[in-house]
């Protein structure tokens, strides 16, 4: 008996050992899985704020691409329609299609077309930065009560350099086109606190009043800009800004050394080089495809027209062959007359 009733003692002892151990392991579950829940409350909006943020950006990154495509296709199509705001926008909308998913059908994509073009109106400010208005003042000419700048005979006519705009009429006739598209924000959320984030940061490169209402309309201001060369006379049009709406661009001469690279150690002396008289065409030749380039020679005596320095000497915005986007079509052939 008292065998039995030390066993059955025994018994009782572990089962309230049992007892206490699965309530621990029961609390210690349920604490466990608390701790996650709360966890994955926090982690998860932050996770999928960062989710959202790299699609939106790719996004963006898609839209960049295309509208410098659209912003070319606008330069081409005023390029060969007298630069007038219809061509332009027409040439805009036809390059922004892509971003609104068409369907493959031709009915899908005029119906898209129509609809890019009557939203460009609100979504899209087009600028033409050059030729600017100062520029039709020095060279344009009326034809049919309408003031258009000549495009017929460039290599023959003078390089002088005009009076109010600062450039020769070979450089008016180049097609500067700038587009400033209302990008519509399509990731919830993430729309909503860049564009406020940049309203925000509006500071040191403040936005003016339309990027400012796009922004507040949950669309991102981007800008592409495209230069080409006229094929037919520009014509004087509202989209043409003056030179006091232009950034101030450095203008670099022509004929200047690139700047010298500032190194830690002293250069070691080398013995003075003669510079030979060079022949070749000057890197204006190469911008504008016109006339006989620098003023100055490569040895740095006058030109044919007497002074150092002539009319050529300087490039609007500056920068080297590669600066100019349609300096493959513009360079004279080697041993072609200038």
């Amino acid at each position: 008996m008292e065998q039995a009733a030390g066993h059955h003692a025994s018994a009782l002892i572990d089962e309230k050992r049992c007892t206490k151990c699965r309530t621990y392991s029961l609390r210690t579950r349920a604490y466990a899985r608390g701790t996650a829940i709360v966890e994955t409350v926090i982690a998860l909006p932050i996770l999928l704020v960062v989710i959202f943020g790299i699609i939106q950006f790719a996004l963006i990154y898609e839209a960049k691409a295309t509208l410098n495509h659209a912003a070319l296709q606008a330069a081409r199509a005023g390029a060969v329609q007298n630069a007038q705001p219809d061509a332009i926008r027409s040439g805009l909308a036809r390059g922004l299609v892509p971003l609104y998913s068409p369907d493959s059908s031709v009915a899908g994509i005029v119906s898209i077309l129509a609809r890019v073009n009557a939203e460009l109106r609100s979504t899209a400010r087009v600028r033409i930065l050059n030729p600017t208005r100062e520029a039709f003042a020095d060279f344009s000419e009326e034809v049919d009560g309408v003031r258009e700048i000549p495009n017929d005979r460039l290599h023959a006519r003078s390089t002088a350099i005009g009076a109010q705009s600062g450039l020769n009429i070979q450089d008016a006739n180049l097609l500067r086109v700038q587009i400033t598209y209302g990008y519509e924000l399509k990731v919830p959320i993430v729309n909503w606190f860049i564009t406020r984030t940049l309203l925000a940061l509006n500071g040191e490169q403040p936005y003016d009043a339309f990027e400012q209402q796009l922004l507040r309309r949950t669309l991102l201001p981007i800008i592409a800009t495209s230069t080409v060369r006229m094929h037919s006379p520009a014509r004087l049009s509202d989209l043409v800004v003056s030179r006091a709406d232009l950034p101030n661009l450095p203008r670099i001469d022509a004929s200047a050394a690139p700047p010298e690279s500032q190194e830690t150690s002293e250069p070691e002396e080398e013995e003075p080089i003669e510079q030979q008289p060079s022949e070749e065409t000057t890197l204006a030749d190469g911008f504008f495809g016109f006339g006989s380039g620098s003023g100055e020679s490569s040895s740095g005596e006058p030109g044919d027209d007497g002074n150092v320095g002539g009319d050529d000497d300087w490039i609007v915005g500056g920068g080297g062959p590669r600066d100019c986007p349609i300096n493959a079509c513009c360079t004279p052939r080697a041993g072609s007359g200038s």
